[in-house]
């Protein structure tokens, strides 16, 4: 993550000889930020705003959720997103078919590292 307030900035490298800089997108959802390569959606937190932020690949809203606790880390899965908080040191799973989170998990430990199960990680093609 890049700290509350952040602003992601999006690149298409789908040309390398001709790489422009998208306009920044997630205005203050920097706080924690990973892509599904499977859907091209990205998820992010706001930090101390307790959201949770899915962008379509576009960057335009997909929708935005309430967490407990302040903003952490953020990993894909397949069609899911893991996010931890910090604050209240929480776990959740936000789904992208249903579009909600599930699983309020109070951890105990600092969720600030969250990493995906290797055997949900794709590799974009």
């Amino acid at each position: 993550g890049f700290g509350s307030g952040s602003k992601i900035i999006r690149f298409d490298v789908s040309n390398p000889a001709s790489i422009p800089v998208y306009t920044h997108v997630g205005s203050g959802f920097g706080s924690g930020v990973a892509v599904d390569p499977t859907s091209g959606r990205y998820a992010a937190t706001n930090g101390f705003g307790s959201q949770l932020r899915v962008f379509n690949p576009d960057g335009t809203v997909f929708d935005t959720e309430s967490l407990i606790g302040c903003g952490g880390s953020v990993a894909a899965g397949t069609g899911t997103f893991g996010v931890s908080t910090q604050c209240s040191d929480d776990f959740f799973i936000y789904n992208q078919t249903s579009m909600s989170i599930s699983g309020s998990l109070d951890t105990g430990w600092n969720g600030r590292n969250t990493v995906p199960k290797s055997s949900t990680i794709r590799k974009a093609r």
